[in-house]
């Protein structure tokens, strides 16, 4: 591999774990005297192939549009960007920028200590869930004590209007032959009075 750092097109002696580039000899050396990466951890290329290293390390850097030859180091917090060392001298210049290792722990720190209130909410909302779920049962079991209540309610008013019915049929019947009993006979004592005036005649 060829150094990543520079144009000189170096061959590469060692990589940062941190930048996840690959450094030729005098990049290696600013590398660790730079202060922005004198705490990288850099592996020789033979360690590399002894001890496990990142993955990134081994994976193929992705490099700055606007300067194809330099990879991608670093963050810009003014633009939420990532951008190179080039890029800092003119586009970048004056921004506030942050290795990106260095953003990415951060905002783990970040994601780590949103966590317990993450999962207060979580337990909060499980909570209120229980609770939809336990109330809708209750409603339910009320709804079905209520559907047999009016059900039984109203066989019960059926029965009634069933024997009230039986009743009044049964009056109105007795009514009727008693007022047409009374009609026979007037009918049959009017029958004999005319056959009395028949004869006479």
């Amino acid at each position: 591999p060829i150094c990543q750092h520079c144009d000189e097109g170096e061959k590469a002696v060692s990589s940062c774990s941190e930048c996840a580039i690959f450094l030729c000899d005098f990049c290696e050396k600013s590398h660790q005297r730079a202060k922005a990466t004198k705490s990288h951890k850099i592996y020789t290329l033979d360690e590399m192939q002894k001890v496990e290293i990142p993955a990134v390390i081994r994976e193929k850097v992705e490099m700055c549009p606007a300067h194809p030859a330099k990879p991608l180091e670093l963050f810009c917090k003014c633009e939420d960007v990532l951008i190179c060392y080039e890029c800092t001298v003119k586009k970048h210049k004056n921004h506030d920028y942050d290795i990106i290792s260095d953003v990415v722990e951060n905002e783990k720190k970040i994601l780590k200590g949103a966590l317990p209130g993450i999962q207060q909410q979580i337990d909060e909302v499980e909570i209120a869930v229980g609770g939809v779920k336990g109330r809708r049962h209750d409603m339910k079991i009320q709804d079905d004590l209520n559907l047999q209540k009016l059900d039984r309610e109203f066989d019960i008013l059926h029965a009634a209007l069933d024997q009230r019915k039986k009743e009044l049929r049964e009056q109105l019947s007795s009514e009727s032959k008693q007022r047409d009993k009374v009609l026979q006979i007037q009918e049959d004592e009017l029958s004999v009075l005319l056959s009395q005036l028949k004869s006479c005649w």
